[in-house]
């Protein structure tokens, strides 16, 4: 964008992170944190886009992405560019991705998905070892990092282990582990 000659403003950026430091980027402004919910930064962001003009909004990462989508009635009169609903169901839920690429015969692993734990001698013998675990949900605001984090387990206890720590907090995908599709 900046090559293009576009203004490009950046916010809910980390403090001293690269992008801040690109000289394509005009002005970086401070806004409160996404995850704090639209409580704290919706007037904050009307103001700044009321203030700046911007002919575009793009949220360039996941929180940022999950709170405008939220928001998105309360800032349809705002340039925002978001996925639809179907878009946002496919990119942040891990067995709609799977379903979806499974429709259009995209080769994918075989699966088990779960809201509670098997016997891991039954996943083994339908997925085989290593199991792949993916959470259902790629993200999700409150959520360490690892509690939606990918997962391989290579023998009966560390399935077990990882599968009731994943459980706690979302359902889980079981998967073939392929290397041709991985």
């Amino acid at each position: 964008l900046g090559r293009a000659r576009h203004d490009v403003h950046l916010a809910w950026q980390r403090p001293g992170g690269l992008a801040e430091r690109s000289r394509h980027v005009r002005a970086a402004h401070v806004l409160p944190p996404p995850e704090r919910g639209p409580a704290h930064w919706l007037e904050p962001l009307r103001t700044l886009c009321a203030r700046e003009r911007f002919d575009l909004v793009l949220p360039l990462d996941d929180p940022a992405v999950v709170a405008l989508h939220g928001a998105r009635e309360a800032l349809s009169d705002l340039p925002l560019c978001l996925p639809g609903e179907r878009g946002m169901r496919v990119a942040f839920d891990k067995l709609a991705t799977w379903e979806l690429a499974r429709s259009l015969a995209i080769p994918v692993p075989r699966q088990l998905h779960l809201e509670r734990a098997l016997p891991a001698e039954r996943i083994a013998a339908e997925l085989g070892w290593p199991v792949v675990l993916k959470p259902r949900r790629s993200f999700a605001f409150g959520r360490r990092k690892w509690e939606h984090g990918v997962r391989k387990a290579r023998h009966p206890r560390e399935l077990e282990t990882s599968l009731e720590a994943l459980l706690a907090k979302d359902e889980v995908s079981q998967q073939q582990y392929d290397a041709a599709v991985a």
